[in-house]
């Protein structure tokens, strides 16, 4: 329901003029003549100092015969985006520690946007060409009706913008299936928050036992005597059954936090207690949408759970500060403890609110 207007300098130059510009190492005066070059060029010219050679020859290879910057970027997106040879994949093994991004990219050929944003980047630093990372969202759709354009967490997206003197930042995509001004793309990168949804158990048929009743008393016997033994005998089997249940319950729930201990092992404290929430929500019927982002997902949790509103937010803000936010701005170690501290009432006030809504809903039904 928040509507707001945004205002931003969009540079016009076609093609014409964009290709007038040459490469640095062709003719430096045309940037450094640049009124913005020398503040920018402290900012976007950066790579990393243990990239492998394979980038770099890559580079020369894809850029060879380049007459101008222009061609040269539009030679990276080509290559880059040549989903004959790239794949869109938003499943994709972590990065090893001892390769970085950009040779792993060129190795795998898979990844999603911020994998081949990356590359197009730095692939353009590497020629001395200004470039940085763009991490936002798409035009979204139209909706015809309302006449507005509507934008949502399926529609987040990075790309590149690379500096242009005297014009300024111009857009490039280089990951495959997507390109600047489309409304249909690939799914992005999954959002965070997202578990998997719960399965819901199946309901079995299962066999009667016929209880002991009153049969014909055989010669001889006595009917009391039969019937206590079969007493008996029901009463001691009843209690077997609970002493089994007890016993498979007590396992399942070992092995259920087992699995939870081994499943946190290696995650942070906030990331895994975020993740927790997101489970127990999911068992009490509030799984996350794939494209919800996490402030999406929990705005949504404080209208199923308004019990657990302020312990809610407080973690959705230090979860995204912990995974995308810059290292200045990581939860310090006061702030780790007080969400462990919330847990428990957090957890208490999901369970709580959940038979509550059960019966809202019977009560509409």
């Amino acid at each position: 329901g928040q509507q707001y207007q945004v205002v931003s300098y969009i540079p016009t130059a076609g093609p014409d003029v964009l290709s007038s510009i040459p490469l640095p190492r062709d003719r430096p005066s045309a940037w450094t003549n640049d009124a913005s070059y020398s503040l920018i060029s402290q900012y976007y010219l950066q790579t990393p100092n243990d990239l492998s050679p394979l980038v770099m020859k890559t580079l020369n290879s894809w850029t060879q015969g380049a007459a101008n910057t222009y061609d040269a970027m539009n030679m990276l997106v080509s290559h880059l985006s040549d989903r004959t040879k790239f794949v869109y994949s938003i499943s994709n093994p972590p990065v090893p520690s001892n390769i970085d991004a950009v040779s792993w990219l060129l190795q795998t050929r898979r990844g999603y946007c911020t994998y081949y944003t990356s590359a197009m980047a730095i692939m353009a630093r590497l020629l001395g060409v200004p470039a940085r990372m763009v991490n936002g969202f798409s035009q979204g759709q139209y909706d015809a009706r309302r006449k507005v354009w509507e934008v949502d967490g399926n529609n987040a997206h990075s790309w590149v913008q690379v500096y242009f003197p005297g014009q300024g930042w111009i857009d490039f995509d280089p990951t495959p299936g997507f390109s600047l001004g489309k409304t249909s793309s690939p799914q992005p990168s999954p959002t965070a928050g997202t578990s998997p949804t719960p399965v819901k158990p199946v309901a079995t048929a299962t066999g009667t036992n016929p209880r002991p009743g009153n049969h014909p008393t055989p010669p001889g016997g006595s009917s009391t005597t039969g019937a206590n033994d079969g007493t008996r005998s029901m009463l001691f089997l009843d209690f077997s059954l609970v002493i089994l249940l007890v016993a498979l319950l007590t396992l399942a729930v070992a092995s259920y936090r087992y699995r939870l201990s081994k499943l946190y092992a290696n995650i942070p404290i906030i990331a895994g207690m975020y993740w927790r929430v997101s489970r127990l929500a999911s068992l009490t019927g509030t799984s996350p949408r794939a494209s919800q982002t996490p402030y999406e997902y929990t705005c949504m949790l404080c209208q199923r759970y308004p019990r657990a509103q302020a312990a809610l937010w407080r973690i959705t803000h230090l979860f995204v500060r912990e995974r995308w936010g810059a290292r200045q701005h990581l939860p310090h170690e006061g702030e780790v403890k007080d969400i462990e501290q919330l847990w428990p009432a957090m957890r208490n006030a999901i369970l709580r609110s959940w038979p509550a809504r059960l019966r809202v809903e019977k009560r509409n039904r």
